[in-house]
């Protein structure tokens, strides 16, 4: 007596279903796992959060372009970022201010601010 067709695709089914799981799984894995970081990204972000801790009212700030150049002699940091921020005073009023940052990136890749200055 062979087992009726219901019974074989009640197991199937679910079996299936789980191995389209596991494969969607482990490739994401391995796809999100593959994605360089970019470290203008990271010195970008963490100049940003740097800058905003200067500004009198961080929720209003607006950043310019971001313009991020290696240097060529190195010292106690590798990068300056420049930009500006326009973000609100004491009084309310938008003011623009320059924001530059000096980044150190470590040769294991690791980002750090060295300094941020803003300034009128």
């Amino acid at each position: 007596m062979s087992t009726p067709i219901w019974k074989q695709t009640k197991v199937l089914i679910p079996v299936g279903v789980l191995v389209v799981v596991m494969a969607a799984l482990i490739a994401g894995v391995s796809f999100l796992g593959s994605r360089p970081i970019d470290p203008d990204a990271v010195m970008v972000s963490a100049c940003k959060e740097s800058a905003l801790s200067k500004v009198k009212s961080p929720s209003t700030a607006s950043f310019g372009p971001m313009h991020t150049e290696p240097l060529t002699s190195p010292g106690e940091y590798t990068h300056q970022i420049t930009s500006w921020v326009d973000a609100q005073n004491g009084f309310g009023a938008i003011v623009r201010a320059k924001v530059y940052c000096h980044m150190r990136v470590t040769s294991d890749g690791d980002v750090r601010v060295v300094s941020t200055v803003t300034e009128r």
